[in-house]
């Protein structure tokens, strides 16, 4: 019996890259894998580039984990 699993996606990203091609490239992959059966997906849809985005994120998608329960 097949179950589905949740799987959160995150696209890591830095300014010395092409960061814009990068979130493009990110948005082509969310559709790719949205054609993935049996998966609950978590996207974070910005970029996160500091680590301010990350902690902006994480508080976002995931208060929980965020304190530590």
């Amino acid at each position: 019996m097949k179950h589905n699993v949740k799987i959160g996606v995150v696209c890591l990203a830095r300014k010395t890259f092409d960061y814009i091609a990068a979130f493009e490239i990110y948005k082509e992959k969310i559709k790719e894998l949205k054609t993935i059966e049996n998966v609950d997906w978590c996207f974070i849809e910005d970029l996160v580039i500091e680590i301010e985005d990350a902690k902006r994120q994480l508080k976002r998608y995931h208060p929980m984990v965020w304190m530590g329960l």
